[in-house]
């Protein structure tokens, strides 16, 4: 690992022990056992080093995405989305909660702001492609009720990671998640399914016998 990674790891560490309010460079030139210039050097600015620590969270959830963006129903993806967050929730708890921590901070950071829009834009967009089917891409009603279950389900996976990191249960077993998140993903499906089709039973068959064995 380079230095530049080095420094990266080291505050994404140090942010998912203080949190943004806690965070200073010169505790993560500490860390990483060099001195403030060299990481000045490196990333000159608070923002810059965020700027880093963004991507590198962003490329975790991409290889997520890239894992789970396979053939199945609507349901079937999501919920296979889902649960391989679940999963990195589970093996790398600091990308939720650093998320998190640099999320709030936005709020009131218009620099930090700028910084999450684009990849969380994306992870939506992303969760929108597994829920619409090739031929509702352009139906207004399911585009609409898609982004509005996108937020939905990114927000319960956040909060997933907050609620697992503060209970200190993120070594929990699995599978009540991934029954919460078999209903959730069928319900997600059949909503869809009433906004394309009002005039439907709005129901999903089948699908509860196949996310068993995603």
């Amino acid at each position: 690992m380079d230095r530049k990674e080095q420094i990266v790891s080291a505050a994404i560490d140090r942010l998912f022990v203080v949190g943004f309010e806690g965070f200073r460079l010169g505790d993560v030139a500490k860390d990483v056992g060099i001195n403030n210039a060299t990481l000045i050097h490196h990333y000159p600015s608070k923002v810059a080093l965020v700027r880093a620590v963004v991507e590198r969270v962003t490329q975790r959830f991409e290889a997520v995405a890239d894992a789970t963006n396979t053939d199945g129903t609507p349901s079937i993806k999501l919920a296979r989305h889902m649960r391989s967050s679940v999963e990195l929730m589970r093996t790398s708890p600091e990308m939720f909660v650093v998320l998190n921590e640099i999320m709030v901070r936005s709020r009131r950071d218009a620099e930090i702001s700028q910084l999450v829009a684009v990849p969380l834009l994306a992870w939506k967009q992303h969760i929108v492609s597994l829920l619409l089917a090739a031929g509702d891409a352009s139906t207004g009603a399911a585009r609409t009720k898609a982004e509005g279950l996108a937020a939905a389900c990114m927000s319960q996976l956040l909060g997933l990671g907050l609620l697992a990191n503060a209970t200190g249960n993120t070594d929990a077993p699995v599978e009540p998640f991934q029954t919460a998140i078999d209903v959730w993903a069928i319900a997600a499906q059949a909503s869809l399914a009433a906004a394309t089709n009002p005039g439907g039973d709005g129901e999903i068959h089948g699908d509860s016998k196949q996310l068993a064995t995603q």
